[in-house]
């Protein structure tokens, strides 16, 4: 299944009408960010097992943490906004995450929308052991594998970065 869409505006046709939503406004601070993940997993409990729930939290987390960390880079902790919108549909759950700092890349939008990778040792011959590779740069792929689908898009200065979950 091709788990990426993009979106050219924060709303998604087709999608559905959401039976219900709860929206979250938190700083440009990790410590927020932590604790927003942790109450959007819990809610995803209501709908999703232990499993799915775990990787919508980690998702989202990966997700605010870019937009701290990219987005917002070079803005003052505490001084910028996230908003996070979390909609519960007959048949999935879909989250929005919201931002006004720095446009996602293009080469990052590709990596995020583009076809799925994953990257072996059959495949790529000559990568180091999981071990060896470096911290970063793996948070794009994380939230493509953790979600059904994802989809990116920015307008007027604004960043919407759209994740869906399918119930099993």
């Amino acid at each position: 299944m091709n788990n990426a869409i993009l979106v050219d505006q924060p709303d998604l046709e087709g999608v559905g009408n959401c039976v219900g939503q709860v929206n979250f406004t938190i700083l440009n601070r990790f410590e927020d960010v932590r604790l927003l993940a942790i109450a959007i997993g819990a809610i995803a409990k209501l709908n999703f097992n232990d499993e799915a729930s775990a990787r919508i939290e980690l998702a989202l987390a990966e997700a605010l943490n870019n937009v701290v960390e990219h987005a917002y880079a070079g803005v003052a902790e505490g001084a910028a906004e996230i908003t996070v919108h979390y909609c519960l549909y007959a048949d999935k759950s879909l989250l929005r995450v919201i931002d006004r700092g720095a446009t996602m890349p293009p080469d990052c939008i590709a990596r995020l929308c583009g076809p799925a990778c994953e990257i072996s040792e059959e495949d790529e011959p000559g990568w180091p052991p999981v071990e060896e590779l470096p911290e970063g740069g793996f948070g794009l792929g994380l939230i493509r594998n953790c979600m059904s689908l994802v989809g990116y898009g920015a307008s007027e200065g604004c960043n919407c970065l759209v994740m869906v979950k399918h119930f099993a």
